[in-house]
């Protein structure tokens, strides 16, 4: 099995990039429920700008597909079942080309996957490609926690870090200090600053981060400092390398 990185020193310009691109429509660009992640159908669009040529855009929809998983977390391996609209169908054999290629970087197994030759496609695309990944592994369940954590959503955020944690792997202490610190942001929702719950986070995390992280950790506890205890998570998040 090809062995892959989570996230990486551009997740954070991924990340900033899904908050940039929108959907043409009505709908969500993509929804995590339970161990999935549903990602809408996309195009080879680059910003507002179509690629010309079929090859250029199928390169491209694969480029945000990427984009996007990275942002929370997952890599193209994570992918177990694609959907392929073309309107080009009797160019299935140079499709079948790059899409291999693009696959092969990330795992010696391919996701499965349906072709369907259409008439049309939004904004006059040659190619549309939808996803569904798996998160089969606690390195994918800490990068949806980390997404959730970093977009203020705690409920989910601990939801997944406990699922994590409850993996018992390499990453688990980890996990669990995360989880612990999304407890600590939901009872702040509640207006309940509760110390000794950010205190064991801060247990918990000296493992991983360096003693000054901690002293200021500690200090913004001491201090009842939510907004710089948030700012310290995530700078801790940001820092943190899943593989």
């Amino acid at each position: 099995m090809v062995e892959k990185e989570r996230g990486g020193s551009g997740e954070r310009e991924e990340r900033s990039f899904l908050t940039n691109i929108k959907p043409l429509g009505p709908y969500s660009l993509f929804r995590i429920e339970d161990n999935f992640v549903f990602l809408s159908g996309q195009i080879g669009v680059d910003g507002e700008v179509l690629k010309e040529t079929l090859d250029e855009q199928l390169e491209q929809a694969l480029k945000n597909i990427y984009r996007i998983l990275v942002s929370i977390g997952l890599t193209p391996a994570d992918i177990v079942k694609a959907t392929v609209f073309t309107t080009q169908i009797d160019q299935a054999q140079k499709i079948n080309a790059i899409w291999e290629s693009f696959f092969r970087k990330y795992s010696d197994v391919l996701p499965a996957r349906t072709f369907v030759g259409v008439s049309a496609l939004p904004r006059g695309a040659s190619i549309e490609i939808d996803v569904i990944a798996h998160l089969k592994d606690e390195g994918a369940l800490f990068g949806v926690g980390k997404h959730f954590f970093l977009a203020k959503d705690f409920l989910k955020a601990h939801e997944y870090f406990e699922r994590a944690w409850r993996k018992k792997g390499k990453y688990s202490e980890l996990a669990k200090a995360f989880a612990i610190l999304s407890a600590g942001f939901i009872k702040l929702h509640e207006e309940r600053f509760q110390r000794n719950v950010f205190t064991k986070a801060a247990e918990l995390l000296k493992n991983f981060v360096t003693k000054d992280k901690i002293k200021s950790f500690k200090d913004a506890i001491s201090k009842g400092n939510s907004e710089k205890l948030f700012d310290l998570s995530s700078t801790i998040l940001e820092e943190i390398k899943i593989s």
